[in-house]
Order: C-alpha cells, then structure tokens, then sequence
C-alpha cells in the first residue's frame, strides 16, 4: 500500500513539473541579430542588465551585436527549453536548429551516428547550459553557445572570462 501512495505521489508531482514547465513556462526564446556568426553569452542576475522581456510565457533573450547580452532575469532549470533565432532589422524570424558537439562523428567517437548533422549548416552547438563563473572580483551564473558551421566552431576559441569580466565592471560602473 506505502508503494502504491509513494508512486501516485511521484507521478502527481512529476505531472505537476512537466505541466509547469510546458504549459505555464514556455520555451525560451533567444533572438539572435540575423547572420551573427560566434559565441553567445547570456549572463544573469545583472542589476543594470536588459530588463526582462515576455512573448507569452515565454522569456526572450535579445542577443546584442556583440553576442553577449547582460539581463535581469534569473537562471532558470528548464534551460534546455531553448528556441534560437536570427531576427531581421525588419523583425523577422528565422529558426536555428540546435544541436550537440556529441552528434557529430570524430575519429574518437565510441558510437557513430548514423543521422550527423551537417557540418557546414550554420546551427547553435551546445546551448542551453548554465554554468557559474568566480573570480576574485566577480561570480555570475551563465550559458553560452555558439552560433555558426561545425566547421567553424572548430577553430573558434571564444571570449576569455577577464574579458566578460571588463564588461560587467564597465556596464556595473556605467551606471553607478
């Protein structure tokens, strides 16, 4: 019986989850400006950062020219629920398709994947995830991708941290 009420408990409250993040939270929506090609960096919890923006229920991150957009907003745990876009001056939207660097074949790939994505296709690689940055002067929670062909994120090195960390210290100064 304990077994019972222990495994309605577990399917009521992971339907409660699953409901809340589907249907009351929509998927985010980073609009990204049309042919960017590099690192994205979305950094949280800034005070003077991009103020939070809705669709719907659906947060929008507005990536700046530069790639790196400084909001307001929060990490949230449904990160992965993520939707890329380039957006037009004219504010269209073009989907970009997401995908992981594990769903290409290398030479020290355990398994092949028979479906590889293209590597030449500009996509966003591995979006999505949050992760925390700490140095002596700064700690933020953030998430970056990249933008572009495998063939470029290949030789792509990205943005070193004391260079993010000159941003938040010019953008925090800035508005003292």
């Amino acid at each position: 019986m304990k077994g019972i009420i222990l495994a309605l408990f577990t399917l009521i409250a992971s339907s409660g989850i699953y409901l809340y993040h589907h249907l009351i939270e929509g998927p985010v929506q980073c609009l990204i400006p049309q042919n960017y090609h590099g690192e994205i960096i979305i950094i949280y919890d800034q005070p003077h950062g991009a103020p939070e923006e809705y669709n719907g229920n659906s947060r929008v991150y507005r990536i700046p020219s530069n790639g790196i957009l400084f909001t307001q907003f929060s990490p949230e745990d449904n990160s992965l629920d993520q939707q890329y876009f380039y957006l037009s001056p004219g504010g269209l939207k073009k989907k970009i398709m997401p995908v992981s660097t594990a769903e290409f074949n290398e030479p020290w790939s355990y398994i092949k994947n028979p479906n590889e994505p293209s590597r030449t296709e500009t996509m966003v690689i591995d979006g999505g995830s949050i992760w925390t940055s700490m140095s002596a002067h700064h700690h933020y929670d953030y998430q970056h991708a990249f933008v572009g062909s495998y063939r470029q994120f290949g030789s792509y090195r990205g943005y070193l941290f004391s260079y993010i960390d000159s941003l938040v210290e010019n953008l925090n100064a800035s508005n003292k």
